[in-house]
């Protein structure tokens, strides 16, 4: 779950903090991630169950849930917001203060942190409120509520077959 919720918002902040000519090593890189988490379910399943003929899902579910929650937390706690959100928002010193935090980090502490504020949105109040309305509302809350259920149930089909077939 958290790694779908979480997966469009790396990909943004990686691309908004990474320079240019290392956007496409770190975004293979971190698409290592999925791997090692396979390689993660596979060890408790062969750490449960090694004949895999008699395998708890429910408990293999939480124990795969329990990492993906801690790193989710740790986010939650440690990392800023992008610059460019809060200039957006006209936090204009908040986002001097992250990208200075961000220069130092990358070894450039006296880098200029002059820029040009964005465009500020003229109704920015109520936006989300605006696109969940769309998202839920009458002309397309059956499309919503069919590509989620299928992209749920097309989920566990596939890792279920996974888990199934070598029984």
């Amino acid at each position: 779950f958290f790694y779908g919720m979480m997966s469009p918002v790396w990909t943004t902040m990686a691309c908004e903090i990474t320079p240019a000519l290392w956007r496409m090593a770190l975004q293979g890189t971190s698409q290592l991630y999925f791997e090692v988490g396979e390689l993660y379910a596979i060890g408790i399943v062969a750490a449960e169950d090694p004949q895999m003929t008699n395998v708890q899902w429910r408990m293999l579910m939480v124990f795969c849930a329990i990492p993906v929650a801690c790193v989710f937390l740790a986010g939650v706690a440690f990392l800023d917001e992008t610059p460019a959100f809060l200039a957006l928002r006209g936090r204009t010193d908040d986002a001097r203060a992250v990208l200075n935090r961000m220069h130092r980090y990358n070894g450039r502490p006296n880098v200029s942190l002059e820029y040009s504020p964005p465009k500020q949105e003229k109704e920015t109040k109520g936006a989300f409120r605006r696109q969940m309305g769309l998202l839920f509302g009458r002309q397309y809350i059956v499309v919503t509520f069919t590509l989620v259920v299928s992209h749920i149930v097309m989920n566990f089909i596939f890792y279920g077959n996974i888990y199934a077939f070598p029984q």
